[in-house]
């Protein structure tokens, strides 16, 4: 018999593991009790009258991950870990999931036997082990799922279209060959009202794990206002912008397919139908001090008049539903990229964010670009890189720590966040492992006084903890300068940093990801200034920035970035680097570093954004055989 475990179950498989496994590669009791709890894994325990084994599994949007399977030595070769196998095979033809493992090379009777239940090797892993390489296998999806459409009558306008079949309502409620969760239905039906015909379609669909369009959520959502708005909210601008001539009160658009008879509100209609995936809605708008959503309501499609640009309409949508599905099922992972649209100096422009993705797709992503409020939607991804700046206070910080928390591949992670987001923390970690910096001292509220400076000359710099981008740093040219800024800035923060100043044209930049030098560039300082982004009535003006090929750094540079990142992690970091009398000062070390189109990937091009792609690609296998702290 098969059951979920729980807690009860702990002792069972850490003692097991402790009889399997050798010490490297078992599981903690950490890591076990995170499996148990965990939404994101499942661990099931097989009994025959006592425990005789259990197997862990990592559940991704795709795809089902053996994590760990083990059979008691007692109960060995009596087909208990067959069963086991059996039963995960099962769990994934009902999830409509592959299943990937790995397992040593040198156990030739576990790929054989693995084989047998229709694995087969998709990737050598070069020292997966320590001690010995390893073979991803996978076990495709086994059948294909078919599109459905689901009328309560006949749609003149509705086209015949290769590999998706009409469907009355009855036929697909009663038929059992329905009731396969090898199906994607878009429920076309006249009504979704509580306990209508199209109700219980979408309601049937959801208990056989089909994938229906519009969903019960759906269904329910748009009777709520409050949840219509918030789910609006992100595309206000729009709604805005495209009701901004509507003299009326109220007024009402209808979408079909994600398109309005009205071209003026085409982008309006594409982004209504994102967020709600209904194939057919009518909404109300009510103008206050702007224009609000005030209802959301369903029409029967049989009720259409028009019908040429709704055939060519719901032609394209099928068309272009089944050439997605197809190309989905040719990803590996799912990355998400974390952005901020509004962000006025984002780490990535536009276009490298474009070159992100692509180099996604290439390596085996399905790459979505996600903001702030896919907080909950986390859970759907393989793995997380963060293109917004970051900061311990906000939501970047929560993204990352509960992306590491998930077992899901994160750059940049927590730690390398909390460490690199304030200054105060570096100077104590540069400082105590003795890497080169400025001279430095630490000023709070009750120690301004002179002698604090006695080292330095002026000018002196002053900087905010949590300075970024040349923001919050500023240069005193006398103690009456310095004491009048100090003050204002300790308003802020208890503790500020004081640097001396070294006057240079350039700082350097170097990329650093997982410990390798990735890119080298020189920020020049703005014209008539000292800092390489001056900030005027809210807007910046960068000074010259030159990419340098790495064999003309200078080594004692190269050394300095490497011994610096070292201290933080093995992600991706950016340092800076004043070069100073033939000698390298540490000035930063920044876990979010700019890599702009056009400026950190003039040397290496599309192979920048490659290779930090491949690396968040390659740590997936790579992290999870680690057993990771419960920080």
């Amino acid at each position: 018999m098969f059951r979920i475990a729980n807690e009860n179950d702990f002792a069972f498989i850490y003692n097991l593991e402790n009889k399997l496994f050798n010490e490297h590669i078992r599981l903690s009791k950490r890591s076990i009790l995170h499996s148990i709890n965990s939404p994101t894994q499942s661990v099931i325990i097989l009994e025959d009258v006592e425990k005789v084994g259990y197997l862990i599994y990592f559940t991704y949007p795709k795809s089902i991950r053996l994590y760990s399977i083990g059979v008691d030595p007692s109960s060995q070769k009596k087909g208990y870990g067959k069963q086991m196998l059996f039963h995960l095979n099962s769990i994934a033809d009902t999830l409509n999931k592959s299943i990937i493992l790995e397992v040593r090379v040198d156990q030739d009777h576990l790929v054989k036997l693995y084989q047998s239940f229709g694995f087969i090797i998709t990737k050598t892993l070069p020292n997966y082990y320590g001690d010995c390489d390893g073979y991803k296998m996978t076990r495709q999806i086994q059948q294909s799922s078919k599109t459905v459409i689901i009328v309560e009558k006949h749609l003149e306008w509705l086209p015949l279209l290769p590999d998706i079949n009409i469907v009355y309502a009855h036929e697909y409620m009663n038929n059992p060959k329905y009731q396969s969760h090898n199906y994607k239905v878009h429920n076309l039906c006249n009504s979704y009202k509580y306990q209508s015909i199209g109700y219980y379609v979408s309601l049937l669909a959801v208990a056989r794990a089909q994938h229906v369009i519009p969903t019960l959520t759906t269904i329910k959502d748009i009777g709520n206002r409050i949840i219509l708005r918030s789910i609006t909210d992100d595309i206000d601008e729009i709604i805005q912008n495209e009701l901004s001539d509507i003299q009326l009160e109220r007024f009402t658009i209808r979408i079909y397919f994600g398109h309005s008879f009205d071209k003026k509100f085409k982008l309006l209609a594409q982004k209504l139908y994102m967020m709600l995936e209904l194939p057919f809605m009518e909404l109300e708008f009510v103008k206050y001090e702007k224009w609000l959503i005030n209802k959301v309501t369903t029409f029967n499609p049989a009720s259409i008049k028009e019908t040429n640009s709704l055939h060519k309409w719901a032609t394209n949508f099928f068309n272009q539903k089944q050439l997605i599905e197809q190309k989905l099922k040719t990803y590996n992972y799912n990355l998400a990229i974390l952005v901020n649209p509004e962000e006025i100096t984002p780490p990535s422009n536009q276009k490298a964010l474009e070159l992100f993705k692509k180099a996604g797709n290439n390596i085996g992503f399905y790459v979505e670009f996600i903001t702030k409020k896919d907080y909950k939607r986390l859970l759907e991804f393989d793995a997380l890189l963060i293109r917004e700046t970051t900061d311990v206070n906000n939501h970047t910080y929560d993204f990352s720590r509960y992306a590491y928390s998930e077992g899901i591949v994160v750059i940049d992670d927590p730690w390398s966040i909390l460490k690199c987001s304030n200054k105060v923390f570096l100077f104590e970690l540069l400082h105590k492992n003795g890497l080169p910096i400025p001279k430095t001292t630490i000023v709070t509220k009750n120690n301004i006084k002179p002698s604090l400076l006695k080292d330095m000359n002026y000018p002196i710099i002053l900087k905010q903890p949590d300075s970024s981008f040349s923001k919050g740093v500023f240069k005193a040219d006398d103690y009456a300068s310095f004491t009048k800024k100090a003050k204002e800035l300790l308003k802020i923060s208890e503790m500020i940093i004081v640097q001396e100043f070294l006057k240079s044209d350039y700082d350097w930049r170097i990329g650093v990801l997982n410990n390798e030098i990735l890119f080298a560039c020189k920020y020049y300082m703005v014209e008539g200034d000292w800092k390489i982004i001056n900030w005027t009535d809210g807007h910046e003006v960068y000074g010259y920035d030159e990419s340098i090929p790495l064999n003309e750094v200078p080594q004692y540079i190269v050394d300095t970035a490497l011994k610096a990142t070292q201290l933080i992690g093995d992600g991706l970091y950016g340092v800076d680097i004043k070069e100073y009398n033939q000698t390298a000062k540490i000035i930063e070390i920044n876990d979010n570093p700019n890599i702009d189109h056009g400026v950190e990937d003039a040397i290496l091009g599309f192979k920048l954004y490659e290779t930090i792609i491949q690396d968040l690609f390659d740590r997936i296998d790579r992290e999870r055989i680690q057993t990771k702290p419960i920080r």
